[in-house]
């Protein structure tokens, strides 16, 4: 296996790392300035890892603590959802959600979303559960309807 070393752009790279800071775990700024984050990541993500994202959101709240963290970030995974598609494409009015928390402090709570895939499915809801939680079949009612499914952590 080769791999290709960056370079005249390695320097900028390290540069650009550091101003993105997609791997920091320390969010105060981002959150003293009163920004919000409504944050999926797919389950069937194959160009970015879900267990990556859960990890790194993991340290945030290690780092920051849970209730500080609570504040300013929601994170979902969803199953099916793949990096702008897949098996389950969830759409939901997350911009109101989003202007409902910074503007009326009003953070989303159990949103629904419905499947927008071009398939057989399309039309499915299911519940957006707060990771690590999980959309769990009750185990009766309707496979299609979100009202079927609670969050589950186990």
């Amino acid at each position: 296996m080769c791999i290709r070393e960056p370079g005249r752009l390695k320097d900028r790279i390290i540069e650009l790392s550091d101003v993105i800071g997609a791997t920091r775990t320390d969010w105060s700024a981002f959150s003293e300035r009163g920004g919000k984050i409504i944050w999926l990541q797919g389950n069937d993500d194959p160009s970015v890892s879900p267990l990556g994202n859960a990890k790194l959101f993991e340290s945030v709240v290690a780092r920051m603590g849970a209730d500080k963290v609570k504040n300013f970030m929601r994170f979902y995974l969803v199953p099916g959802l793949a990096h702008g598609g897949g098996r389950f494409s969830p759409t939901w009015d997350n911009l109101a959600a989003l202007d409902n928390w910074v503007e009326h402090g009003l953070p989303p709570s159990n949103p629904v979303v419905v499947d927008a895939t071009k398939s057989s499915t399309k039309g499915r809801s299911r519940p957006l559960c707060e990771y690590p939680s999980w959309p769990k079949y009750k185990g009766d009612g309707d496979v299609a309807s979100a009202s079927s499914f609670n969050c589950a952590n186990d």
